[in-house]
């Protein structure tokens, strides 16, 4: 019944069952509901959510596909990983631009990564830990503010792509993959302090 909460944080409790029914609050602005033991799909009723900007589910039992949370296009931090969401990465994640944080790593997240090159304001990706195959998308040389990127422990191939304009990029893990080639299109990345490539095939 509180309709004009706009912040709701409850991480790091003891929290369990099913995601309870807040579908009242459309007020909300920040939602924390991680390092719980929720154990529920992820509600639909947050697609109503429009002023959403940060939403935090991770390190939970959040299971089942990612819902049309489309709407929620004020995201500014979506934070899903360490669950056991299955099935692709949404294509509308591509419309959410004021994104600066993007992690959904540690699920069982299938199929190819998609067209993100609209989110220019990441400064963190992570989408490692999964089941993502197919190649590393040459769209992400477009996202410049990105410092942390992270792809391992996925069944990534193909060459590395050009990510050059990368200037910022602190951190990049992309080890336990399927990768090949050279790594020469990584080495203007002059702000690298940590770079993860082991056990994939790459060659000179």
């Amino acid at each position: 019944s509180l309709t004009q909460l706009t912040v709701l944080n409850l991480k790091i409790n003891q929290l369990n069952g099913a995601i309870p029914d807040l579908s009242n609050l459309t007020s909300m602005v920040e939602l924390y509901l991680s390092n719980n033991y929720f154990f529920s799909s992820i509600p639909s009723w947050l697609n109503n959510f429009t002023n959403l900007a940060v939403l935090h589910l991770q390190n939970n039992s959040i299971y089942g596909t990612i819902p049309d949370l489309s709407n929620l296009t004020n995201l500014t931090n979506l934070t899903f990983s360490s669950n056991q969401l299955i099935g692709n990465i949404p294509a509308w994640l591509n419309n959410f631009t004021g994104l600066t944080e993007l992690w959904l790593g540690s699920n069982l997240l299938s199929g190819v990564i998609p067209d993100l090159s609209n989110l220019t304001q990441l400064t963190h990706l992570s989408l490692g830990v999964n089941n993502l195959t197919g190649v590393i998308p040459a769209s992400f040389n477009s996202l410049a503010n990105l410092q942390e990127l992270y792809l391992s422990g996925n069944s990534l191939s193909g060459p590395l792509p050009d990510l050059g304009n990368l200037t910022r990029l602190v951190t990049f893990s992309a080890m336990e993959n399927d990768l090949t080639g050279s790594i020469d299109n990584i080495t203007a990345l002059t702000q690298l302090q940590w770079l993860y490539l082991n056990e994939n095939q790459l060659g000179s």
